[in-house]
């Protein structure tokens, strides 16, 4: 882990960032106190990013929704003036 200070980390970003995707983890200090880390984040493709949305939903699905204790027929959800 490398530790230096914000002043410096203005002046070294861009060798700081290549640094951080390469998997090093840099720590920004002000006064001596560390104020913030520089890492680089997860990447998520967008096909896994589907996938998990599509796993979201079905979860959702087979959960179902609160409908208030009642049992809802056609006609109650259909018909105007019948819902509470």
């Amino acid at each position: 882990m490398k530790m230096l200070s914000v002043d410096e980390a203005k002046e070294q970003l861009g060798a700081l960032i290549e640094a951080a995707k390469r998997g090093e983890e840099i720590v920004l200090t002000e006064n001596g106190t560390p104020v913030a880390r520089l890492s680089a984040t997860e990447t998520v493709s967008d096909e896994e990013r589907r996938k998990e949305a599509g796993q979201r939903l079905l979860e959702k699905l087979r959960k179902g929704y609160d409908l208030g204790g009642r049992d809802w027929t056609r006609d109650d959800l259909h018909e105007r003036g019948s819902l509470p």
